[in-house]
């Protein structure tokens, strides 16, 4: 049977939770129970409206004593087990966990809240705990005294019989109580069923402490799974016979934190917390959640509604948590992380909303923390993926807050340029529609290596424009395969760039573009980029004189190049350059020599130069035995003792690195120190 509720309950998707027996139990009683009660009212009407009110006077002695006897202790037994519910459900507290987990205390067993007197009086007899035993008890004699009395007096009648003659009025009196004797036994057989089915499943099979075991609320979710079973039971009987079965944990645990009892609000607190580890229920939670955003969401999309939900208390905060409702795989978490963050941008279109969350300290910080954890799953996802999208959704929202107005703008622009992942995703996103720009990497370039000739454009251009263009095209192209792209289809381009690094000025930012032109492009460009090895010459001579930025970017282009190249052209290019390989790989272990810590200005000289040690290996089999007698391992050693955070990161913002390089430098030393030492193919 599936039950279906608006507060929080059954459907299709959680039918077999745990708590869902102690429910379907509490609606079993609760059928009995009803039963019994509907049973004894008509009893009770039949006894007072039909007996005594209209055969009082045929009546013997004894049957009226009987009624009455009878009507009595069923009226004890309902007044009893009203006030036992009642009882049962008296305050009780979780017990003090002691010291806590890190020092290994096991909570104690439930136990009663400070005892509860009915009446002014200090002793036992009056304590609610123990009145509610007593009620238990004089239940249990006024049913098996009714059962007695009925089955004695029945078997009486029946063996006496209808009287006998033409009487009809003592006839009608026979039947009547016949009828009354039948009821009167009814009602009391069914409640004995009852409390016997009762014990049975509470006791002998222990629903109580199998359900709390299920639903891990540990060692005290006695106390708890008690309450709710009670609170099911009372709905069931006191309201419609499937209001019990409505209820769930989480729903239950809510409905206690809004109690004014301070044990009350701690059951709530632990039920839900242990919902929150619990696979099943932290389902339910998540469903909860996502029906509330999806209310608030559909408020936020009507543009008077903003300034409202923004004003209720606590909405702000409670939007960004679900910012925080991501598991590794866990598309339900995802979709929670979507519905908060298109809640957030529909908040945030309203500057007075804009201030307000800046306010909250913890929201923006909470959006940042969000786009900055999701950075694998924006690399990892493909186009039109919901990490994407979710990722995208942060930056447009912290785009939003960034456009408030006043001193609330000003320090939410701060918090955000402190944060260097998210103004790294800014940078690239920036990137990407600058590049996308109608005729913006064409005017780059044409301000960069003219239409022509290097002297034709000369006369174009101021040469600190020519400089500012060169590097902007540069960072264009850094880590941005589609602003490669763009480049690369430009007329002659590869060539045009290489006759610039003749151009002393010129020559960093040339070198810079083609270094990323062919570490960041397709693989279907590799003959384009093939005309790379006339700029050999140049480069080599750049290794062998410079010291500087220059000598940084030369060797990291000259890496380029002699992956290009085949082996068979290897010696070649080398041999066209006027410097023999062997004098490259000198100089290389002298550049290590030099630099046996890292530099600021240069962060990737030491990376560059192992990354072209091992590309000569590999072109050049012969250079394996050269590095080595120039003690390539010692320096490589060196290296690895003085490797610095400062080595692992593509670009910086001031000293900040944005974005690692996909290998470290250490495994880069060991895979050199591989070839030398024939672990590695050459």
């Amino acid at each position: 049977m599936q039950v279906a509720g608006s507060d929080g309950g059954y459907d299709d998707g959680v039918a077999d939770v745990p708590e869902r027996k102690v429910t379907l139990f509490a609606l079993h009683v609760a059928v009995l129970e009803k039963t019994a009660s509907h049973v004894g009212a008509v009893c009770f009407v039949w006894a007072t409206v039909v007996i005594l009110g209209g055969f009082a006077s045929d009546l013997d002695a004894r049957d009226f004593w009987l009624v009455t006897a009878i009507l009595l202790v069923e009226g004890t037994r309902v007044f009893s087990r009203s006030n036992e519910l009642d009882l049962q459900e008296q305050p009780m507290h979780l017990p003090d966990a002691g010291a806590g987990d890190d020092e290994g205390r096991t909570p104690t067993p439930h136990q009663a809240a400070s005892p509860i007197h009915l009446l002014p009086l200090g002793g036992w007899l009056v304590e609610a705990r123990n009145v509610s035993y007593a009620l238990y008890w004089l239940q249990l004699l006024s049913a098996s005294a009714c059962v007695a009395l009925s089955l004695l007096r029945l078997a009486e009648l029946r063996f006496s019989g209808a009287p006998a003659g033409g009487d009809a009025r003592n006839k009608n009196a026979y039947y009547a109580l016949m009828l009354f004797y039948v009821l009167a036994l009814s009602e009391a057989v069914i409640f004995l069923v009852e409390r016997a089915y009762w014990e049975w499943v509470l006791s002998y099979r222990r629903l109580v402490e199998t359900v709390s075991g299920e639903c891990d609320l540990g060692d005290a979710g006695a106390v708890p799974i008690k309450r709710f079973f009670y609170r099911a039971f009372s709905r069931s009987v006191e309201g419609g016979i499937l209001d019990g079965t409505r209820m769930d944990l989480v729903s239950f645990a809510v409905e206690l934190l809004s109690s004014d009892s301070g044990d009350e609000q701690l059951i709530g607190a632990h039920i839900l917390r242990s919902s929150i580890t619990n696979h099943d229920s932290a389902k339910r939670t998540r469903r909860i959640r996502a029906l509330a955003a999806e209310v608030v969401l559909r408020l936020a999309g009507k543009r008077r509604n903003l300034i409202r939900v923004a004003t209720i208390p606590g909405a702000i905060e409670s939007v960004s948590t679900l910012l925080d409702a991501t598991a590794a795989g866990d598309h339900a978490g995802l979709a929670l992380n979507e519905m908060g963050l298109h809640i957030m941008k529909k908040l945030a279109r309203e500057h007075g909303n804009s201030a307000k969350i800046s306010s909250t300290r913890d929201v923006l910080s909470r959006i940042i923390r969000f786009t900055r954890t999701s950075k694998a799953a924006l690399q990892n996802a493909g186009e039109g993926s919901l990490p994407a999208k979710t990722v995208l959704r942060s930056l447009q929202v912290v785009k939003n807050l960034s456009s408030t107005p006043g001193h609330t703008g000003e320090a939410i622009r701060k918090e955000i340029s402190d944060n260097v992942f998210v103004l790294s995703n800014i940078r690239k996103r920036r990137k990407e529609k600058i590049g996308c720009t109608g005729g913006m990497i064409a005017h780059l370039l044409e301000m960069f290596v003219g239409s022509s000739t290097l002297v034709a454009y000369a006369a174009q251009a101021a040469a600190h424009i020519r400089l500012q263009a060169g590097e902007v095209l540069a960072l264009l192209a850094l880590e941005s395969e589609a602003n490669c792209e763009r480049i690369l289809r430009e007329v002659a381009v590869v060539e045009r760039l290489v006759l610039t690094l003749h151009h002393p000025g010129m020559q960093i930012s040339s070198s810079r573009i083609l270094l990323n032109l062919c570490r960041y492009s397709r693989s279907d460009h590799f003959l384009q980029l093939s005309s790379l090895t006339a700029a050999v010459p140049t480069v080599l001579k750049a290794i062998m004189v410079d010291k500087s930025s220059l000598l940084e970017v030369s060797i990291g282009l000259a890496i380029q190049i002699t992956k290009l190249a085949t082996p068979e052209l290897h010696k070649e290019i080398f041999g066209k350059a006027g410097i023999p390989d062997t004098g490259i790989a000198r100089r290389l272990v002298e550049i290590l020599n030099e630099h046996r810590t890292p530099k600021v200005k240069v962060p990737r000289m030491r990376r560059f130069v192992i990354e072209l040690a091992i590309a000569m290996m590999r072109g050049n089999s012969e250079l394996v035995v050269f590095f080595r007698s120039m003690e390539l391992e010692k320096e490589l050693r060196r290296v690895v003792r003085s490797t610095s955070e400062l080595e692992s990161f593509i670009m910086f913002s001031g000293s900040i690195g944005l974005s690692r390089h996909s290998s470290t430098l250490s495994s880069l030393a060991d895979d050199a120190t591989g070839i030398m030492q024939g672990l590695q193919d050459s």
